[in-house]
Formats: C-alpha cells, structure tokens, sequence
C-alpha cells in the first residue's frame, strides 16, 4: 500500500510536478495509511509474541521430558546395580566358603556364577530398556 502510494506519488511528480502532487495529496489518506500500518505492526508484534510463548512453554515441556527420563534412567541403573552387588556379595560369599572348605565343585559353581554376572553387563541393554520406554511398553528390572 504504501510502495503503491510512493510509486504513484513518484509518477506524478514526474507528470505533473511537486506542486500539484501535493495539493492533491490528501492527508487523511496519509493518516489512514499511517494507521493501518500501526494496526499492522500491532497484529505482528502480538503474533510474535505467541509464537515466543510457544517456543517457551515448548521447551519447557522437552525439558521436564528429558528430567523425567533421566530420573527413570538412573533409578533403573541404582536399582540393577544394588541388586548386581547383592550377587556379587553371595556370589564371592560362596567362594570364600568354598575354597574355605576345600569344595572345589561349590567354587567352580561361584566362579561360573560371577563369570556370567559379568558377562550380563547392564549397559549394553541400556538399547532395550530405551526401545521399552519409548514406546511406552512396560519395563522390566
């Protein structure tokens, strides 16, 4: 609207001349113009605005979502890991008994049982235990 009106005041300064371009102008077409350029402004600023909420509530909500799934993920590494220790306490518990008590069969039985404790490392299942989370599925410790 306004590149028209200056296009068209250029044009006729061209044609006509300043003077009678400007006695033709009419100021509550200039004031209109003005204002319509205000509203404008305003209908933007205001849509802005929203959209600046919107991005803020937005990442706040990924934010508490990746919190929550923090905490799910070190509450299921406490929980593995206490409960690994516990075998690994009987486990050695056995052991010592065993080679106590001269039982080699009860020492091979621990050894084979700590072996395979640690052949089950928690971590590499960390890819399953996200699969379950992430599509909602029950999880299983």
């Amino acid at each position: 609207m306004a590149n028209d009106l200056v296009n068209i005041t250029a044009k006729e300064l061209a044609a006509k001349g300043a003077k009678q371009v400007l006695n033709s102008a009419s100021p509550l077409s200039a004031i209109n113009d003005i204002a319509g350029h205000v509203q404008q402004w305003r209908t933007i600023k205001e849509q802005e605005k929203t959209k600046r909420h919107d991005i803020s509530a937005n990442r706040d909500i990924i934010i508490e979502d990746i919190r929550a799934r923090r905490d799910v993920f070190i509450k299921s590494l406490e929980m593995n890991y206490r409960e690994r220790a516990t075998v690994y306490d009987n486990l050695f518990k056995a052991l010592d008994s065993a080679l106590e008590s001269g039982n080699v069969d009860m020492a091979s039985l621990a050894m084979g049982g700590i072996v395979e404790q640690i052949k089950n490392n928690p971590l590499p299942s960390f890819g399953e235990f996200q699969k379950a989370f992430m599509s909602n599925q029950p999880i299983d410790f």
